[in-house]
C-alpha cells in the first residue's frame, strides 16, 4: 500500500498587531472646542479624528464619511474660523478648486485674504476641476492670484496667516508620494515633496509679519508619515508650536483635493502643524509649549472645560490639548451613541 502524505496545511500569515489609539504627540496636540464637543455628542467621524482608531481595550464604533457629521448635515460648522483667522491677514496656497479660501472668506473675518493658485488663470484652473464649480468659488473671494508657485512666493505686503493645505507636486506628474495605481509610498516622489515643502517654508518666511504663522495640514497615517513632520519645516526664524486636529467641518465647504486632481481624499487623520515667527502680532492659534514666567495659559487644556469661553484681551480661544482622559471619554460616548443607534434600527425591523 502506498505511502500516504498528509496534506499539507497552508502556513496562516501572522496578524497585525492592532494600531495603538492615542497619538504619540499628545503633549503638543490640540483640537477645536467644537469638534470636542461633537466627538462628546457621540459623532463617530469627530470621534475617529481624535482618537484615530479604535484598539483591544480602547473600541471606537466603525468609521463612517465626513458627511455624516452632525455639523456637515446641518450645515453648522460653527464660529471657529473666525475665532482661528479673525483679525487677519491671510494667504492661502496651492487651493486647488479655491473652496478653502471661500471658507475663511466667507466665515474667517479676516482682515484681508489672499487666495493663490499655480493655475495661470481661472479658465485654466476650471478646466484642471472640470466639474465643480470653481468659477463661483472664485467670484465669492475678493483677491485671487494666479501663476503662484509655492517654492517661490512673490509678494509686496505681509500675512498673519500663510496656509498650504496637504502639500504636493501634482498628481498628473505622478509625484504624489505613492506609485500610480498600486498605493505603495514612492520614495523618489516623497523626497521631492519635502523638497516642496522646505522651499515654500524658505519663501514664505520673509513674507511673515512679526508673530505671523504658517499652517500646513498634512496626513499623519503611513506613507505620509514618512515625510518627517513637524521637524521637516526648519527654519532659525520659526517654532513649532503644536498641531490642531484638522476637522473638514469647520471648514464647509471645502472638500481637500490632491494638486490638479478633482477627486476628494479622506484627511480623517490629518493634522494642521502651526509654525510661528517671533513677535508681537495677531493673536496666536496655539499657546506656547511652556510658559517662561509660569503664568497660566489663556488657552484650553486638559480635560474638556464647562461651555463658558475662555476670554483673552483679544478673542475667545477655542482649543482643547488632547489627553487621555478626554480621549477615553470621547470612546466611551461615541460607543454609547452607536449602540443606541442599533437599538433603535432593530425597535424599526420590529
Amino acid at each position: 500500500m502506498a505511502d500516504v502524505q498528509p496534506t499539507q496545511q497552508p502556513k496562516k500569515r501572522p496578524k497585525k498587531p492592532p494600531p495603538a489609539t492615542e497619538r504619540a504627540d499628545l503633549a503638543t496636540l490640540y483640537c477645536l472646542q467644537a469638534t470636542a464637543r461633537c466627538a462628546l455628542d457621540g459623532c463617530a467621524v469627530c470621534a475617529h479624528r481624535i482618537c484615530q482608531h479604535g484598539a483591544p481595550g480602547r473600541p471606537l464604533p466603525p468609521p463612517q464619511r465626513p458627511e455624516s457629521c452632525p455639523r456637515v448635515v446641518d450645515e453648522s460648522p460653527g464660529p471657529d474660523l473666525g475665532q482661528l483667522y479673525g483679525g487677519c491677514r491671510v494667504l492661502t496656497v496651492g487651493d486647488g478648486d479655491l473652496s478653502f479660501s471661500v471658507a475663511l472668506a466667507e466665515r474667517g473675518e479676516c482682515a484681508s485674504l489672499t487666495a493663490s493658485t499655480l493655475e495661470p488663470d481661472l479658465e485654466t484652473l476650471q478646466r484642471e476641476y472640470d466639474g465643480l464649480d470653481v468659477r463661483g468659488h472664485a467670484r465669492r473671494i475678493d483677491d485671487v492670484r494666479y501663476g503662484v508657485d509655492a517654492r517661490r512666493l512673490s509678494f509686496d505686503e505681509s500675512f498673519d496667516r500663510i496656509v498650504f493645505n496637504f502639500p504636493c507636486l501634482p498628481v498628473s506628474d505622478g509625484k504624489d508620494g505613492n506609485s500610480e495605481g498600486s498605493g505603495k509610498a514612492d520614495a523618489s516622489a516623497i523626497e521631492e515633496n519635502k523638497a516642496l515643502v522646505r522651499a515654500f517654508v524658505r519663501s514664505a518666511v520673509p513674507l511673515l509679519a512679526p508673530g505671523g504663522e504658517i499652517h500646513v495640514a498634512h496626513k499623519t497615517k503611513e506613507p505620509f508619515s514618512w515625510w518627517g513632520f513637524p521637524c521637516l519645516v526648519s527654519h532659525a526664524l520659526l517654532t513649532y508650536r503644536g498641531a490642531l486636529v484638522f476637522d473638514r467641518a469647520a471648514y464647509q465647504p471645502y472638500a481637500n483635493r490632491k494638486a490638479r486632481d478633482r477627486k476628494s481624499f479622506s484627511a480623517i487623520d490629518a493634522v494642521v502643524y502651526v509654525y510661528a515667527r517671533d513677535g508681537a502680532g495677531a493673536p496666536p492659534t496655539l499657546p506656547p509649549l511652556a510658559s517662561s514666567n509660569g503664568a497660566p495659559s489663556p488657552f484650553y487644556e486638559g480635560a474638556l472645560p464647562p461651555a463658558r469661553d475662555v476670554v483673552t484681551s483679544r478673542r475667545v480661544c477655542r482649543v482643547v490639548r488632547l489627553d487621555a482622559e478626554l480621549m477615553a471619554r470621547v470612546r466611551e460616548a461615541s460607543l454609547a451613541a452607536a449602540s443606541a443607534s442599533s437599538r433603535k434600527k432593530r425597535r424599526k425591523k420590529r
